[in-house]
């Protein structure tokens, strides 16, 4: 499957091991483990921003997720629950940002029609 990226600083920290995860809503629950991946900078249909594949991998692990920004945590389908600082940071590093405020601006930026809780996907993978 392809995963799109649209910034470059999710393309470095995928090629360097240190972005292990990416949050997806994944509505139709397309992502399976062991599925190949195709990792994009830029969508391949979008010529015109001259897209290109950076890496091969395969999903190795999916975990629902709800992450609420107002609260500050993260809650796994298991009932495990992220709410340190430290550990919340250490999160968003895994998933390519700085720290979680970083990834707090990312999320509200980019999904807009949302309040401060999201229910996502969150997909794990190995570059290959």
């Amino acid at each position: 499957m392809i995963l799109t990226f649209s910034k470059q600083q999710f393309v470095e920290r995928i090629l360097s091991g240190t972005k292990i995860h990416t949050i997806r809503e994944d509505k139709n629950r397309r992502w399976r483990v062991g599925r190949s991946i195709q990792f994009w900078y830029g969508n391949p249909r979008n010529k015109k921003n001259n897209p290109y594949q950076f890496a091969s991998g395969r999903c190795i692990d999916i975990k629902e997720i709800e992450i609420d920004f107002l609260f500050d945590a993260v809650t796994f389908e298991n009932g495990e629950t992220i709410s340190g600082f430290k550990e919340l940071d250490q999160f968003a590093v895994n998933d390519g940002f700085v720290n979680w405020d970083f990834m707090r601006g990312w999320f509200f930026d980019t999904y807009k029609g949302y309040n401060t809780t999201f229910k996502m996907r969150l997909i794990y993978f190995v570059v290959q």
